[in-house]
């Protein structure tokens, strides 16, 4: 039926989509993983699509901030409930930057160092309001 909606995860990634967005996919085929769906999204050509990590290693600190500054705002239009912020060990200022940014970022919900096995300290995973 035309309207309804499922709730699809991919990833960190939860999204409600139209059910005639997505299509069942046969697993004997092979063209799929565990899920058994695939989907095919059409993104607006005049905006770029936004990635659920943002990657700052390697900037200097004013970089880094105008770059987490947007992408805070990018994550907030795009209804992403999740993202990771990869700044690194290194001599921690990257991650200070990032802590305090999301600390008392109005739209941030809730946040964390990584687990070991999703990059540890290295990086900061943020659920959004």
């Amino acid at each position: 039926m035309k309207g309804e909606s499922l709730q699809v995860a991919a990833g960190y990634v939860k999204i409600w989509m139209n059910k005639d967005q997505v299509q069942k996919i046969d697993k004997s085929s092979g063209q799929t993983d565990a899920g058994g769906v695939r989907m095919d999204l059409k993104i607006n050509k005049d905006s770029a699509p936004i990635r659920i990590e943002l990657d700052l290693r390697g900037m200097r600190y004013e970089e880094a901030d105008i770059a987490l500054d947007k992408y805070l705002e990018d994550l907030t239009l795009s209804g992403f409930p999740l993202a990771r912020i990869v700044h690194g060990k290194g001599t921690g200022t990257l991650r200070s930057l990032v802590l305090e940014k999301v600390k008392s970022h109005p739209l941030v919900k809730a946040f964390r160092l990584g687990e070991p096995g999703e990059g540890g300290d290295g990086v900061t995973i943020l659920e959004m309001r």
